[in-house]
């Protein structure tokens, strides 16, 4: 995945709507730039992608975290897509924080998320890591990220201070 400007405004950070967040403690969905466009956080969600498209995030949350948002790449290529340089110009934190309840999109404003060629076809994963305070953000996911991650993690009754959701996308 790779960021890019896109035209007078480079994508990054979403809309921040203030819908009640989804039934999980946090919740990423995502969707193609155009579904975005014209649907909004409602457009039906994409997991398979052509070389080439572009893609947005729209993450929820039940309680206050800080969020970072990560990609692996087909390739194995790891990034922070979210905060980035174009999201926080000068001072890139750590995570940002979502209010309890929000849910914000990214990729359609300041950066988009781009399926680059040269990350190859094949599986690749997003990533969301809300954490309940900034230092508990990582500063690297390292290899082992989704080794110790299942799919839409959940606390059982209550939110955890330390939470991850991910899925799995296709580049084809």
């Amino acid at each position: 995945m790779t960021l890019l400007r896109s035209g007078a405004a480079a994508l990054v950070l979403a809309a921040l709507a203030t819908q009640p967040a989804a039934a999980a403690c946090v919740a990423v969905k995502s969707l193609t730039f155009d579904g975005f466009r014209s649907g909004g956080a409602s457009a039906p969600e994409k997991t398979t992608y052509a070389v080439g498209d572009l893609a947005v995030l729209c993450i929820s949350v039940e309680q206050d975290y800080f969020i970072s948002v990560w990609d692996t790449a087909p390739d194995g290529q790891q990034e922070q897509l979210y905060p980035n340089v174009r999201s926080h110009p000068g001072n890139v934190p750590k995570g940002e924080l979502f209010p309890a309840g929000s849910q914000k999109c990214i990729g359609h404003e300041q950066f988009t998320i781009f399926m680059d060629e040269k990350e190859g076809a094949g599986v690749g994963k997003f990533a969301v890591h809300a954490t309940a305070t900034l230092a508990d953000q990582e500063e690297e996911l390292g290899t082992n990220l989704f080794a110790r991650l299942t799919p839409s993690l959940r606390a059982v009754g209550a939110c955890r201070p330390d939470e991850w959701d991910y899925f799995e996308y296709t580049v084809e």
